[in-house]
């Protein structure tokens, strides 16, 4: 799985090289999933980058709702924000996932 993983992660990564608008739906759909295994948070970050490398706005909301995500796409999605140019990226980071007992 681990592979997979790798190569799908790779492939949103070059999406967001491409800069084509047209793959926005799809990465915010990767974004946005509730998968949430050890092995998804890698493309979960990549397709965050991704985003903020389009720069499209309209994925402002899936990235600030990045915020209940693991750090490293909490830290991405932020990132993203701000090359789209969104006022405040920093609420994304101060949004703690909340675990229940």
């Amino acid at each position: 799985m681990l592979h997979y993983t790798r190569t799908q992660a790779a492939a949103v990564i070059a999406l967001g090289k491409l800069g084509d608008q047209r793959a926005v739906p799809a990465l915010v759909k990767l974004l946005v999933s509730s998968h949430d295994r050890y092995d998804t948070y890698a493309v979960k970050r990549s397709a965050a980058t991704a985003l903020g490398r389009i720069g499209d706005a309209s994925a402002v909301p899936a990235l600030e709702a990045a915020k209940s995500q693991t750090p490293a796409a909490r830290n991405a999605a932020s990132a993203a924000l701000k090359k789209i140019g969104t006022h405040n990226p920093q609420k994304v980071l101060t949004k703690r996932r909340v675990r229940k007992a």
